[in-house]
């Protein structure tokens, strides 16, 4: 991180938990509204199931953590990474796959644009500017797809059981399972490009950084012994 930005690390962090807050808390409404008590709980299960959901929440808490200066495992430089690179893929593929499924009006529709439009390109210009950088490898890619991965297994197995399926492209019991799986490799590869990308920007930012700090000898100096 350049020293000149430094100043509005957690400002920014502030801003983006906020944000990515908000977009949750707004979007919860639409799926509690008007239902009895037990409707509630399920509704709320089926909430929290949803992908963009989980990313903003993971997103709102590590940049709370920084904003608030408690560093630890979440605000690591492969947690932060992950978090962005699930988060850009959930961005684009609302706009690809859902924009044109989904109509939503008033606060639902302020929490589509947050969570889908404002809280990923956010995070991701956050995590260029702010997010250390120069430890990744080209295995952290591997490790990343986990999730996405574990998320789909439990998509598809409670949607088999309950009958409810996080996104229309996730029902296997509308478009079987073949076209799921096709759809599902495509978003995996979107994982992994996108992955790669951060990986090769963090090395590239990583040796610059590592450049500007050797500082030269002066002309005419030589090393001392030892």
């Amino acid at each position: 991180m350049r020293p000149q930005f430094a100043t509005f690390q957690r400002p920014a962090a502030a801003a983006i938990a906020i944000a990515a807050l908000i977009g949750v808390a707004f979007h919860y409404p639409d799926f509690v509204l008007g239902k009895d008590a037990w409707s509630v709980v399920w509704s709320t299960v089926d909430f929290f199931s949803k992908f963009t959901i989980e990313c903003n929440l993971l997103v709102a808490a590590i940049t709370a953590a920084i904003a608030v200066d408690r560093r630890g495992v979440i605000t690591r430089l492969r947690v932060a990474s992950a978090a962005c690179i699930y988060l850009l893929v959930a961005g684009v593929t609302y706009a690809v796959l859902l924009n044109d499924v989904y109509h939503p009006e008033g606060i639902t529709l302020i929490a589509i644009v947050l969570q889908h439009y404002v809280v990923p390109p956010a995070y991701f210009v956050f995590w260029l500017l702010f997010v250390p950088k120069g430890e990744l490898s080209v295995r952290d890619a591997a490790i990343w797809l986990f999730f996405p991965l574990a998320y789909t297994g439990y998509s598809l197995l409670r949607g088999a059981v309950i009958g409810w399926y996080p996104y229309p492209f996730l029902d296997a019991g509308a478009l079987g399972y073949g076209a799921v799986l096709q759809t599902v490799a495509l978003m995996i590869l979107g994982f992994s490009l996108v992955g790669l990308l951060l990986i090769a920007i963090d090395r590239a930012m990583g040796r610059r950084l590592r450049r500007r700090t050797v500082v030269p000898l002066s002309a005419g100096t030589q090393p001392g012994p030892g």
